[in-house]
């Protein structure tokens, strides 16, 4: 199990230490990133702006807690300092400057603890700030020396790295970056992670080791005057995370080759494998679906109906994993015994056929009462066929035809015409594209939900987040349901109103991920008054679905509230 303990420190009782604007910020930045699935997930304990007591013994359980297979990450942020005896504290929100050695955390004390527990991986990320001058804007983590990996004198013990955030003849540094303050170590170490741009090998997962050499050389960019220290007594190479932007893999030669062979048979027995590619789901998923659905279009009327089968089959198994249908009846276990037949039942009263008409004409007129008195006006949908949110309810034309096309399933009230009618554009997926311009399908939705993805994460294409939202909403608007969670989060910052109704259109389809964001939503007042209890039923809801993060959200929310998590 991986977990993670976040200490960030900001500001400070005694008036003689400098406030600071981006440890706690960053810290929240860290949580939030290492509690996805497609990164971790960790499972994550965050103190902001904590005093001493509470900071000790955090430290002291979460490393005795710790099983032999767990992977254990502590970071620090914060101001430290160093005593008479050039002995390192980190510096807790009641430390009396005076009084280290009794107010604030020693390093010893956290390499005590590390070396004593069981877990055989445990990872030290040190970034606090010594108070100091300020020049240029940057607030300079200065002192007698800097923090290195030494000062944790029996070094956490085997199994244990430290990397610190500047050598001992050096100084550390948090400054103005993206509208705020932000600390140059922790910014790089976020960065590395979320964009896999540390992940140099391209194996879709990020080592400790080049996670460092990514921070190291992109201080080193920025100018002289910081260098990170490392101290690694881990053996082999220690996964500290997963690339959460994995670098597209091109299908095999061989396979390329047999999908454009001139043998008919050739081309339709590559179908089987390609569509295997698509489901298992890798990193050639994309290139496999974009295969397979060219494949679809062959010339030849043996390939194509092959190539369709698989795309239907496809298509199944995505309805059935994102339930946009409802739930499949489940089989009961239970044997039922052989029904015994009824008796004949009474035919009861007969009637001629005129008296039949006129009963079928009456139960006509009263269905049709109860539909006027039941007709969708009350519930926000007016007679011009628009519902709340201004979507209308009409057939569309395809953007790329300009033909007609069916109706489109019923919206999931988030979205108009701009996003029904948005031309995707592609030239390294015309496949994925082709069929997302097609027409109102499920099959579409899946390609312009697959072709954003391929945009958010530069794969084939340039990253481009605003492609990618468009491609969603497009998605969502045809009956996607992971797509109406993937937009919600993309617009959450910009348009909270729209993410929680694209996040609670998605639950409401029983989608894991968008009950989880419609969690955070109520917990953030995110397109909805904050209501904490809320949350947490969101939580809870996303997590029994199957989105692990929403556990954890809401076990921290339950710990927050004083709640035992059931």
């Amino acid at each position: 199990m991986k977990r993670a303990l976040i200490l960030a420190t900001g500001t400070y009782a005694d008036s003689r230490i400098t406030a600071l604007k981006s440890p706690v910020p960053d810290a929240e930045r860290l949580r939030l990133l290492l509690i996805r699935d497609d990164v971790g997930p960790y499972d994550v304990t965050m103190l902001s702006d904590a005093g001493l007591m509470a900071q000790r013994v955090a430290i002291e359980r979460y490393f005795q807690s710790a099983g032999p297979d767990d992977t254990l990450l502590l970071f620090v942020s914060g101001h430290g300092d160093k005593d008479a005896d050039g002995d390192l504290y980190f510096l807790a929100q009641d430390t009396d400057r005076d009084l280290l050695s009794s107010t604030a955390i020693g390093a010893h004390f956290v390499s005590k603890q590390a070396a004593r527990s069981r877990a055989k991986q445990k990872v030290l990320l040190i970034d606090t700030c010594y108070s100091g001058a300020f020049a240029k804007g940057h607030v300079f983590k200065s002192g007698s020396a800097a923090i290195t990996a030494e000062d944790f004198g029996e070094n956490g013990g085997r199994g244990t790295a430290i990397i610190t955030a500047a050598s001992s003849t050096q100084l550390a540094s948090e400054a103005a970056a993206e509208g705020r303050m932000q600390s140059r170590f922790t910014r790089h170490l976020i960065e590395g992670i979320e964009t896999g741009a540390a992940d140099v090998n391209g194996t879709g997962n990020i080592t400790l080791d080049e996670l460092f050499d990514y921070v190291r050389t992109a201080l080193h960019r920025e100018g002289p005057g910081q260098e990170p220290k490392r101290l690694n007594a881990i053996d082999g190479d220690m996964v500290i995370a997963r690339n959460p932007v994995p670098r597209a893999v091109p299908l095999a030669p061989a396979m390329l080759k047999r999908v454009a062979s001139r043998n008919w048979e050739t081309r339709a027995a590559a179908c089987i494998p390609l569509a295997e590619i698509v489901r298992n789901g890798d990193r050639q998923r994309g290139p496999a679906l974009a295969a397979l659905q060219s494949l679809g279009e062959d010339p030849d009327d043996r390939v194509k109906r092959r190539a369709q089968v698989e795309l239907t089959a496809l298509a199944e198994q995505d309805r059935r994993k994102m339930s946009l249908f409802g739930d499949l009846p489940k089989p009961d276990p239970t044997p039922k015994p052989d029904p015994i037949p009824d008796p004949k039942p009474d035919p009861g009263p007969t009637f001629d056929t005129a008296t039949k008409i006129f009963i079928g004409v009456f139960a006509a007129m009263v269905i049709a009462l109860l539909v006027m008195i039941l007709r969708p006006d009350k519930d926000g949908e007016g007679t011009d066929g628009t519902d709340i949110t201004g979507t209308s309810t009409s057939s569309t034309s395809s953007s790329s035809g300009g033909t007609d096309t069916a109706t489109p399933p019923p919206v999931f009230g988030t979205g108009g015409e701009e996003f029904a009618n948005y031309v995707a554009a592609s030239t390294t997926y015309p496949m994925l594209v082709a069929a997302c311009n097609k027409d109102f399908t499920y099959s579409a939705a899946a390609s312009c939900f697959e072709l954003g993805k391929a945009f958010e994460n530069g794969e084939g294409e340039t990253q481009d987040f605003a492609v990618a939202t468009s491609l969603y909403e497009k998605a969502c608007y045809r009956g996607h349901a992971e797509a109406c969670a993937y937009a919600s989060f993309r617009i959450r910052p910009d348009k909270p109103d729209r993410s929680y109704l694209l996040a609670d259109a998605a639950c409401k389809q029983d989608n894991a991920r968008g009950c989880g964001y419609l969690g955070y939503n109520y917990e953030n007042g995110v397109g909805a008054t904050i209501n904490l209890y809320s949350a947490r039923d969101y939580y809870n809801l996303g997590c029994t679905k199957g989105y692990s993060t929403a556990c954890g959200e809401r076990d921290r929310l339950n710990t927050a509230m004083g709640v035992t998590t059931p």
